[in-house]
């Protein structure tokens, strides 16, 4: 009896071990349209493993050659220069990923395949942010709409939104969100009030500011003014 209870222990503990020795790839994104010889950093994330990360590109089902290898893995992410491998630079084309192989020295390899990208647009297209416009006050402790167009050409499908004030990083707004033209921020009171503020909104292409708009100042009335007449 006992055996059978702790073979039943064994098949349940085993598979629980298993699953938590993973390893995801988290950028490049699925969809996404990356500049050939641009640059971007190939990252993941993992669980229950340690050892080296091997990174090889393909394109559909054809291993096009080795992007890095002996990659400590704890580093997570890789700089990479678009579509270089150890036997070329990949074509401009679509269907492209990214597969990482951890060697690790007790649990042995585990593969995992990242989503499918892009690589070489034939034009890249332009941001221009348009709100907040010069001179704008955006109330604290409000939602204020963060918009902005785009022009003909191939964009991210992804960006991220920084405020700088007085010309100084301040913070992310959102690392990531949709590049749909349109982003909800509201402002916390606890970020105060400053008259100088500008929004950077970046993809893996460009960058573009917003002008300088004011956050929380208070709005001077103008003083009364008693009006005194001439007595006859």
């Amino acid at each position: 009896m006992k055996a059978i209870k702790f073979l039943l222990l064994v098949l349940v503990l085993c598979p629980l071990a298993a699953a938590a020795q993973t390893v995801t790839l988290v950028n490049p994104d699925a969809g996404e349209n990356y500049p050939r010889n641009g640059s971007t950093n190939i990252t993941w994330h993992y669980s229950g493993l340690t050892g080296t990360a091997r990174l090889v590109l393909f394109q559909g089902s054809t291993n096009l050659g080795i992007i890095a290898d002996n990659l400590p893995l704890a580093t997570n992410k890789y700089h990479w220069t678009v579509g270089q491998h150890a036997n070329g630079t990949a074509p401009a084309g679509g269907n492209y990923h990214v597969r990482i192989r951890v060697t690790d020295p007790v649990n042995g390899a585990v593969v995992t395949d990242g989503p499918a990208f892009n690589i070489g647009p034939a034009s890249i297209g332009t941001m221009t942010v348009t709100s907040p416009t010069a001179g704008s006050n955006w109330s604290l402790n409000q939602a204020h709409n963060i918009t902005w167009s785009k022009s003909a050409g191939t964009h991210s499908i992804r960006v991220s939104i920084a405020l700088f004030r007085g010309g100084v990083f301040q913070r992310w707004i959102t690392n990531t969100t949709e590049n749909d033209g349109v982003y909800e921020w509201f402002i916390p009171q606890a970020l105060g009030s400053y008259p100088d503020n500008r929004l950077e909104i970046r993809s893996i292409y460009t960058s573009v500011q917003s002008p300088s708009f004011k956050i929380g100042i208070l709005r001077l009335q103008q003083p009364f003014k008693k009006e005194i007449k001439n007595l006859p």
